[in-house]
């Protein structure tokens, strides 16, 4: 079973990423020390600061509301992404399936057309027909319920990472918006307005990349993944031991005359359930 590394790539933080530094860097103002009117030149670098920080704010506000929605666009598509490669999961995994039958039973009814066979052969033989189709039932129900099971704890951890993301912006988002309001305000105190927006904005970064790497969910998907093949590959390690009890109870009856082989799709230790989940989501990686 191959380990799925595409649902990490699905649920990456890009969408994220790309909000930190959405604010760009305030400039700083200097004081035209060569004017001599003091008064006036005061008066005009106030007003120079009211308007660079006006501008600066419509910027960033439009700016950001384009980030903001590209997050959110990268968000859905990679639910998107995770449902469509579960799907196509499932798809390969009932056509695995279908086949491994088709093909055992062929063989069993090769099998019962050997010439010569008793009528107590032809019973043993049905019984195993029956033994390993009801093996092949336990493990579908075994490996079904594993992959149901991680789904459900994916889908469920995905949500909340994305939650968190998504509550994590609104706040740097209000953090920016009253950091503008405020130096809006007070632009009339001098070019200390900027320092203190470029403070505020700057903490606001921070704080939102502190959020980001705190909500990190690789070793919760890992977990997940872990788990799940575990008891996939407890499921077909159960599915070889009942294969080989019939196939040993199928060789002793028909005798060695007659072959038993049972090296069908239907005795192979895997039915296809392999969660080769290629949207990095694994699969599981999320895969499914």
């Amino acid at each position: 079973m191959k380990m799925i590394s595409k649902s990490l790539k699905l649920i990456g933080l890009s969408g994220l990423a790309v909000i930190v530094g959405v604010v760009t860097a305030v400039p700083s103002f200097a004081e035209d020390s060569t004017t001599t009117n003091t008064t006036t030149t005061k008066s005009t670098t106030s007003t120079n600061i009211c308007t660079r920080i006006i501008t600066l704010q419509t910027k960033n506000e439009a700016s950001l509301s384009t980030h903001v929605g590209s997050m959110d666009s990268d968000f859905a598509k990679r639910l998107s992404d995770i449902a469509a490669n579960q799907a196509a999961i499932d798809q390969k995994v009932a056509a695995a399936r279908t086949t491994a039958s088709t093909e055992f039973d062929s063989k069993i009814a090769a099998l019962k057309a050997t010439p010569g066979l008793t009528t107590a052969q032809l019973t043993a033989i049905e019984t195993f027909q029956t033994t390993m189709k009801s093996a092949q039932a336990t493990r579908a129900t075994a490996v079904d319920a594993a992959r149901a099971a991680y789904r459900t704890a994916l889908a469920k951890d995905v949500q909340t990472h994305q939650s968190s993301l998504t509550s994590a912006v609104a706040t740097y988002q209000a953090a920016i918006a009253a950091a503008f309001s405020t130096a809006a305000a007070n632009c009339g105190s001098g070019t200390g307005v900027l320092d203190t927006l470029r403070a505020t904005v700057k903490t606001a970064r921070t704080n939102l990349q502190t959020a980001r790497n705190a909500d990190k969910v690789t070793s919760d998907i890992k977990s997940l993944i872990a788990t799940r093949n575990a008891a996939i590959k407890a499921a077909n390690a159960a599915f070889v031991t009942a294969a080989q009890a019939a196939t040993s109870t199928l060789s002793a009856a028909l005798g060695s005359s007659t072959s038993t082989s049972t090296s069908d799709s239907s005795t192979k230790t895997t039915d296809g359930t392999s969660d080769t989940t290629s949207p990095t989501a694994s699969a599981p990686s999320t895969s499914n």
